[in-house]
């Protein structure tokens, strides 16, 4: 917790290897494997979605998931990005979520909300030595084509 803000940052340690298919519900799955039960796991799911907690994503040993889940874009399988919390609705009618201006970004956001979720993952070089382009494994968003001009942007977009 950072002083000041009350928003929690909460680890999820995640042992990919362990998961049954870490392409699709990555965060619940890991989350039941440490006993967690599906209403705990609603409730973290959207105090991230409301910018009461940052989510640090912790998955461990990209290298030995078997062959048919290398190289996918984890983050964007499980879509990671709706742990990213929503901007907070402005003005007398906001209630219930229909303000254009929210809907446009023209909402407020908790502060470092646009860098949350964090995920790291960790895996042997060797693997990434391989020449394979192992960076659209890896990058949270999808560029819209292969030039330095566009990846650029989007890892801009990514870290604001």
């Amino acid at each position: 917790e950072r002083p000041g803000d009350g928003v929690e940052t909460v680890l999820v340690k995640v042992s990919l290897p362990t998961l049954r298919n870490p392409l699709a519900d990555l965060f619940g799955e890991a989350l039941r494997q440490k006993g967690l039960r599906e209403a705990q796991i609603n409730e973290l799911r959207d105090l991230a979605r409301d910018g009461r907690a940052r989510l640090l994503l912790l998955l461990d040993a990209y290298d030995e998931l078997p062959q048919q889940y290398l190289f996918k874009n984890l983050y964007m399988t499980n879509n990671l990005e709706q742990f990213r919390a929503q901007p907070a609705a402005r003005g007398p009618g906001a209630s219930g979520g229909s303000d254009p201006a929210a809907a446009e970004g023209g909402g407020e956001r908790a502060p470092g909300a646009s860098v949350f979720p964090k995920v790291i993952i960790t895996t042997r070089t060797e693997l990434l030595a391989r020449g394979e382009a192992y960076e659209h494994a890896f990058f949270p968003v999808e560029p819209d084509d292969n030039s330095e001009a566009s990846r650029a942007a989007a890892e801009k977009s990514f870290l604001e």
